[in-house]
């Protein structure tokens, strides 16, 4: 540097570090960025998983209604139905418009959002313990559920959670 200013040459190397260090710094933001809104959006299909499956507040999901149930009503692959010992009220799950609807004696309503499909086997136990296929929607004690929830956006991959219950209050 001379007494009347800068020369070129260190004009433009400092113009050459600014820039490396902004674009640098612009990577690691946008890095950033992406991290969050991946999380929100995994967290937000975690949330609508765990209310299909867990049920919130009053308003019990499959594995909860499950663990509750006295028998289940039919064996339907896309759908639960179940009968809890204390009441005939028929509560069931299915899967309508990418919404998981809960119908609990005729009166539906919205239970979770973005579920594109539920697949539901029923079990039962042997004599010696072993589990096998039910045949009977009377006999089945055991229901597994593979719950498939949309991603928020088109490019986000769908997310799958499976989970069975044992009917606890089945004879």
């Amino acid at each position: 540097m001379n007494s009347r200013g800068l020369t070129l040459v260190e004009l433009l190397v400092g113009l050459v570090t600014a820039t490396i260090m902004g674009a640098v710094s612009a990577s690691i933001l946008k890095a950033g960025i992406m991290t969050y809104t991946h999380s929100v959006r995994q967290n937000d299909s975690l949330t609508r998983t765990r209310k299909a499956m867990g049920g919130e507040a009053s308003a019990a999901g499959i594995v909860r209604a499950g663990r509750a149930a006295y028998e289940v009503s039919a064996l339907d692959a896309d759908s639960v139905g179940v009968l809890t010992s204390s009441s005939s009220i028929l509560t069931s799950y299915y899967v309508s418009g990418g919404n998981l609807i809960l119908d609990k004696g005729g009166a539906s309503g919205l239970h979770a959002d973005k579920v594109t499909s539920i697949a539901v086997n029923y079990y039962n136990l042997d004599g010696n313990g072993l589990i096998f296929e039910s045949t009977s929607a009377a006999s089945a004690r055991l229901v597994t559920a593979l719950v498939t929830v949309a991603g928020a956006t088109n490019k986000q991959k769908d997310y799958r959670l499976f989970s069975g219950t044992l009917l606890r209050n089945h004879p």
